[in-house]
């Protein structure tokens, strides 16, 4: 379209951030569920920062998880699960006295 400068190539989601680095100066490394991504910006640092906060900010009410590999097993006291289940979290129990 004319006039139009940006363009989106590939959307992600705060979800498929994993974590991110900045390995030099103005570098990006996005190490995401399946896949890593490089970006360079002079304002990396923000960038860092911004999406750190983010992601923060979703990990802290998030009662459910999607699992990013499966894991199988026969012991019935532990959860077997597949690679993009999602997983809703219970609040951990406390040991009764004498328990711990």
């Amino acid at each position: 379209m004319p006039g139009e400068q940006l363009r989106v190539l590939r959307g992600y989601s705060y979800t498929d951030i994993l974590f991110v680095t900045i390995p030099s100066k103005h570098m990006l490394e996005f190490n995401l569920t399946n896949e890593k991504l490089i970006l360079f910006s002079p304002r990396a640092p923000q960038v860092k920062a911004m999406i750190d906060y983010f992601i923060t900010e979703l990990k802290k009410d998030s009662q459910y998880v999607v699992a990013v590999k499966s894991y199988v097993t026969d012991d019935r006291s532990l959860l077997s699960f597949h690679k993009g289940d999602i997983i809703h979290l219970q609040p951990l129990e406390q040991p009764e006295r004498g328990e711990q």
